[in-house]
């Protein structure tokens, strides 16, 4: 095992590369890594002719690593689509797309932190409280649609590597647009799987998939375009005794069919909380569902690290990790 300020010649040789892997023309991603039966963090630095350097490495305080299990259970969270793309799909034109992904999930997690502290500030009656959740409303729906559309950055590069297993010497699909709701959508309205299966060629589990996430893309574009371009931001945000609340019987809420009993107040006015719970929650999900689909019909070569996941590190990641009890409990004030 190389020590401190060792030098490694090729990332073949990092500690957490199966032996014996055969690339495929994949890369290799050089992560942070821990390793569980000496306690003992690992970190390289790239240098210019294509060697790394092991440097000291205490902790990670936020960023992807590479370990058996979580390290901090509050703080490590475990994205299914970013480990099968490291271990499986580590094609050099998907780390930007990734990385994009981390980014994604850390808003997400930024946005439940910053819930509760205008939540907060708004039982507190401080002067512009209910304007900032209302910004704060926004803000969560533009993280939302992001994250289809760097789902298909991800599909995008994918399809441009990888080949099917009925029919390898056959291209994967047609050309797909750089926005999920290109294909997803027509005129706002979704596709049908069997439209996406002839417009774009597209095998039906990814067609299926597409389809799926297709009605909750359009929900969520409707409440922000209400919001941004249709003046229904004015006052929208109501502050109960319960939490933060909106109008359930009002566009562009009762879009949604997420409200029950538990989580409405007197006169239909619906937990904000869960509001933001759901689409974090629905949007996290979908990068599961996408992987799980595209992973049922391509070729791919085996893990390059199969005694390891990948895990993202991040101080908020507790609010991801404890979304379900969120969803349980949509109001932050019992």
């Amino acid at each position: 095992m190389v020590e401190v300020g060792g030098m490694l010649k090729r990332p073949m040789d990092l500690p957490y590369v199966a032996a014996g892997v055969a690339l495929l023309g994949r890369a290799i991603f050089v992560l942070h890594y821990y390793r569980s039966e000496t306690s003992e963090w690992f970190g390289f630095f790239p240098r210019p002719d294509g060697s790394l350097q092991r440097v000291a490495l205490v902790d990670v305080v936020s960023g992807a690593f590479l370990a058996s299990a979580p390290v901090k259970t509050d703080q490590d969270f475990f994205l299914p689509i970013e480990d099968l793309v490291f271990q499986q799909m580590s094609f050099s034109g998907l780390a930007r797309p990734l990385s994009g992904l981390e980014d994604v999930i850390e808003n997400l997690a930024s946005l439940l932190e910053l819930y509760e502290h205008v939540s907060r500030h708004c039982q507190e009656k401080r002067p512009g409280a209910p304007q900032t959740a209302q910004l704060l409303v926004n803000q969560l729906l533009v993280v939302a649609r992001t994250a289809f559309d760097v789902l298909q950055g991800i599909c995008r590069e994918a399809c441009a590597t990888v080949r099917r297993k009925a029919d390898p010497t056959k291209p994967l699909m047609k050309a797909l647009g750089k926005s999920f709701a290109q294909v997803a959508l027509h005129e706002d309205e979704p596709r049908s799987s069997e439209e996406l299966m002839e417009k774009f060629d597209m095998p039906r589990p990814l067609a299926d998939f597409y389809n799926s996430y297709g009605p909750f893309l359009a929900t969520v574009r409707g409440m922000r375009d209400a919001i941004v371009h249709r003046g229904h931001n004015a006052g929208f945000v109501f502050d109960l005794d319960q939490g933060l609340a909106v109008a359930t019987r009002e566009h562009p809420w009762n879009r949604l069919r997420i409200w029950d009993e538990r989580s409405l107040a007197p006169n239909d006015l619906g937990s904000l909380r869960l509001l933001f719970a759901y689409i974090v929650s629905e949007t996290i999900t979908a990068t599961t569902r996408f992987g799980e689909a595209f992973a049922s019909f391509v070729l791919l070569p085996g893990p390059l690290s199969p005694a390891n996941h990948v895990y993202l590190r991040g101080p908020l990641n507790h609010h991801l990790l404890k979304i379900d009890e969120t969803l349980a409990s949509p109001w932050e004030r019992r």
